[in-house]
């Protein structure tokens, strides 16, 4: 966990999260949860991880900050952040990111064949750690929406929600972009 990503991040969303599990913290923005490290000092609230990640006065004032207890997360149909979950399901990261806007949409395959994309940028904060036996789990909330978390074999890392960018027009699009590439092949 790269604690100088995670205050970049969550100083550009103008947004830090503070989830408490036990003796365990989560921390980072509406859309991506970070587990901290152990070697933190002991962190009660979001002004405390704010002065660890190095805000001033004037970036802390501007920053929306939330403190949940974890039980009541999940009691609220929020994401369940176990390392393990019964149902979750393992995915495969795409061989094709999309670039849409100021995004770099990172794709990830589920065996249902389906797609899905997350944000590049807000992986960041555990960039260094993806690889060797990193994967990447879909899960469901109650609710049925569904999001993904990272593990470091069996240890969650992190939780990402996924960006809501799946439409018919960005289907109608890579068709076209598709059919487009076999015309300039002569195969349509």
């Amino acid at each position: 966990m790269d604690l100088k990503k995670l205050a970049a991040l969550c100083k550009r969303t103008g947004t830090l999260r503070l989830v408490h599990m036990g003796s365990t913290l989560f921390a980072g923005t509406d859309a991506a949860l970070y587990k901290l490290p152990g070697t933190l000092p002991v962190i009660h609230n979001p002004e405390e991880l704010m002065a660890v990640l190095g805000y001033t006065d004037k970036v802390a004032g501007k920053m929306y900050t939330k403190s949940d207890i974890y039980d009541e997360l999940l009691k609220n149909g929020g994401p369940c952040l176990e390392d393990a979950l019964e149902g979750e399901r393992i995915c495969d990261e795409s061989r094709y990111d999309l670039i849409a806007g100021n995004y770099v949409l990172h794709g990830l395959e589920c065996d249902d064949a389906t797609i899905d994309f997350i944000d590049n940028a807000i992986l960041a904060p555990v960039s260094d750690e993806i690889g060797g036996y990193t994967e990447f789990y879909r899960r469901e909330m109650p609710s049925g929406k569904h999001y993904y978390v990272l593990k470091d074999g069996m240890d969650l890392l992190a939780m990402v929600l996924p960006l809501q960018v799946l439409s018919d027009e960005l289907a109608g699009n890579l068709e076209e972009m598709a059919n487009m590439v076999y015309r300039a092949m002569g195969k349509k």
